[in-house]
């Protein structure tokens, strides 16, 4: 939406937008996750090994990279990027 049209709303509509915004998305994101669970099942029911990365010993691995960009672009940058979805 342009800023002119966004500025001439008024708080209550603007919270409409936002709401449907922030459903929208989820409702994406809810999507993605299925279409992705759903291939992943094709693909397996195919014959193909899928390899999966256990999250922990990843983000434990990665610990000093995450520990590098904190210092670097600050810890705040870092958790509003690691928070965006909520």
């Amino acid at each position: 939406m342009a800023p002119t049209r966004w500025n001439a709303l008024d708080d209550a509509d603007r919270a409409v937008f936002r709401d449907a915004a922030k459903r929208a998305a989820q409702a994406m994101r809810d999507d993605i996750d299925r279409s992705e669970r759903d291939a992943l099942a094709a693909l397996r029911k195919a014959g193909m090994d899928i390899i999966t990365v256990d999250r922990a010993r990843f983000e434990a691995a990665t610990a000093p990279v995450h520990a590098d960009c904190a210092r670097r672009f600050g810890q705040e940058r870092i958790d509003r990027i690691r928070n965006y979805h909520e």
